[in-house]
């Protein structure tokens, strides 16, 4: 009788061994949960989620993870910016981001970063910093090396000029004239890379005052006979490295001319 029990007490042990100790598959699946669970809550804690200064590509994918990941594999790339406006030379951050079929953030191959206009850059850990330096407007889009993945629309970034770096003046080209002559005066202003910078703070100064008329945009009117210094002068800051004298000249007005 012995012999007859025996089996059905170890059956009864295999059993209760199965109820305590989840299978191997099993163990895998809550580890998985648990690892997606808590690099949810990371990307979270470390700025995953949107702000209001986030700019993301058209597609507008969230940043927080919904759900599980089943591949893990990436199937779309999207470009994320902090700023939608720099200046010329300064620093874009642009992050490239990787989602899954089920719209969670994922890992994916090191991506590159096209720019029309073209611009350099270099990549710091996951963060590519861009710096353009044609003002108008940049577009910036993640994809991968292989082309696989490529975010056509990606974002697009106003570029202001720079600081004054130099400026080209086209004014009088004679020294002596007619009195009553209009002489039109034409100042450009560039920053470090070419730029012509809208609103520079030009000024322009003739002595004596008496008997001219006009200004910077206009030109200057020289009604009556005299000799007049003429002085065009840039104020506030400058590009790093860059000095701009003064352009001064004489100009000597005569009834006859010369």
């Amino acid at each position: 009788m012995t012999q007859r029990i025996a089996p059905h007490a170890e059956s009864i042990a295999t059993h209760s061994r199965g109820t305590q100790e989840p299978s191997t598959m099993s163990q895998f699946n809550n580890v998985a949960r648990s690892i997606i669970i808590t690099l949810g809550l990371a990307l979270t804690a470390c700025g995953g989620t949107a702000g209001s200064d986030t700019i993301l590509s058209t597609a507008h994918p969230e940043l927080t993870p919904v759900g599980e990941s089943v591949s893990y594999a990436p199937v779309s790339i999207h470009t994320v910016i902090r700023k939608t406006k720099v200046s010329a030379g300064e620093d874009l951050h642009v992050e490239c981001l990787y989602l899954d079929a089920e719209g969670i953030r994922v890992d994916g191959p090191a991506p590159i970063v096209e720019t029309v206009p073209e611009a350099s850059y270099t990549m710091l850990a996951d963060v590519a910093v861009v710096r353009p330096t044609t003002a108008g407007t940049q577009i910036v889009r993640c994809q991968t090396p292989d082309g696989e993945l490529v975010d056509l629309e990606g974002v697009s970034v106003i570029v202001d000029a720079g600081l004054p770096h130099s400026w080209f003046i086209e004014d009088l080209g004679e020294d002596c004239y007619h009195e009553g002559i209009h002489l039109p005066i034409d100042v450009t202003v560039v920053d470090t890379w070419g730029n012509t910078v809208p609103n520079a703070q030009v000024t322009l100064d003739v002595y004596p005052s008496e008997g001219v008329t006009g200004d910077l945009y206009q030109g200057l009117r020289f009604n009556d006979e005299g000799v007049y210094d003429v002085s065009i002068m840039i104020e506030g800051d400058l590009a790093p490295g860059a000095t701009i004298e003064a352009h001064v000249r004489a100009v000597h007005v005569d009834e006859t001319g010369p």
